[in-house]
């Protein structure tokens, strides 16, 4: 799960204030996260299209062992992420 936060000024509402992304190779699974209010994106974590500097907060869990090149996947998220943010794995 990735995490855009949109407004940091009052803190015990941010979670009502977070953008959620998903990224996912299943369709499937990202027509569930679509039905909750996720933006998905269809895509390999080594081949993120993200702008870079975007995220606040990256969620990286049960995910490394799926992925062809852990080295590559999280150097893609790293670059995503905001100087200062928050990536859990």
């Amino acid at each position: 799960m990735i995490g855009k936060i949109r407004n940091k000024n009052k803190s015990l509402e941010v979670i009502n204030k977070i953008d959620f992304y998903g990224v996912d190779i299943s369709v499937n699974y990202l027509n569930i996260a679509e039905e909750k209010g996720i933006n998905v994106s269809l895509s390999m974590l080594e081949k993120l299209t993200f702008q870079k500097n975007i995220f606040d907060l990256i969620i990286y869990t049960d995910v490394l062992e799926h992925v062809l090149d852990s080295n590559i996947s999280v150097n893609n998220l790293r670059n995503c992420l905001k100087k200062g943010g928050i990536f859990d794995y």
